[in-house]
């Protein structure tokens, strides 16, 4: 289906054979009730649109690579859904009956309080590039609206962002909750990078104290700036990315820390010479 097309069928569903493969390009418009993708089928859909139901069966493929955005209501079934380029794909609605396989590597992602149930019902999930848009969601302190990680699901959480919503700094809420078996890994290796809270990156408040307990939770504590010794550090370079510093004091007794803007320094003969990039 090319630019200018569309796909409508009213009040029918939409059905994609098994074994077919098939691709919405950029400037294309679906626009269904329901969609159903039969065992192994493929669907890359490019352009635009509003479904009402998506249906993915066992060994089928929806790949959304849009630059634009596609609204789905719900999601069902036990196939896989990916999310590519730039675009968004936004849903809405209770899709408990999911049980598949979710990625984002470009684009956003953007779920609800009543959509959070797709992650809760997934087998798995991969966030390796691209935002998984949580702003809509209200968490809280205890874990009553926390995404449950099923039993045996084991979700991935290497890159990209999380963007979350109105979070009070210095509380903990639980965001994920693994406490009925589900593993939730690279959770605890995540940065002030990797979160944008009330709509503001994290990165770009300084120098960020996180919290990231390993059933799902999460803090976060704007420190502001230190004053920092020079140390050498293993590259000698004065930049943001190498721990090369003292902080003085010694606030939380380590001697690894990285420079932020707005940091005061402090020159020593326990240094070598520095390189400023």
């Amino acid at each position: 289906v090319h630019q200018g097309q569309w796909i409508s069928t009213g009040g029918s569903v939409l059905n994609f054979s098994g074994n077919s493969s098939m691709t919405m390009y950029a400037g294309s418009r679906i626009m269904t009730g329901d969609a159903k993708l039969l065992s192994g089928a493929s669907l890359d859909l490019r352009g635009t649109g509003r479904v009402n139901l998506f249906t993915l069966a066992d060994d089928s493929h929806l790949t959304v690579t849009t630059d634009d955005a596609l609204v789905v209501d719900k999601v069902a079934g036990s196939g896989s859904l990916m999310k590519y380029g730039q675009g968004s794909l936004e849903i809405r609605n209770d899709s408990s009956s999911f049980s598949g396989l979710v990625a984002v590597e470009q684009g956003s992602l953007m779920l609800t309080n009543a959509s959070t149930t797709l992650l809760e019902g997934a087998i798995a999930f991969s966030l390796s590039g691209g935002v998984l848009d949580l702003t809509s969601v209200s968490f809280t302190t205890d874990n009553s609206a926390a995404i449950a990680l099923k039993n045996n699901a084991y979700f991935s959480l290497t890159g990209g962002q999380l963007a979350l919503g109105n979070l009070t700094q210095g509380e903990t809420y639980h965001i994920f909750d693994t406490t009925q078996g589900g593993t939730l890994d690279g959770w605890a290796s995540l940065s002030s990078e990797h979160f944008v809270v009330n709509g503001q990156a994290l990165s770009e408040l300084g120098r960020v104290k996180l919290d990231l307990g390993e059933t799902g939770t999460f803090a976060y504590t704007v420190v502001g700036s230190l004053t920092l010794t020079w140390a050498g550090g293993a590259t000698g370079e004065w930049n943001t990315a190498d721990t090369n510093w003292d902080v003085t004091p010694d606030a939380d007794s380590t001697n690894n820390e990285t420079f932020y803007q707005g940091d005061s320094v402090i020159f020593d003969t326990a240094g070598a010479e520095v390189i400023v990039r």
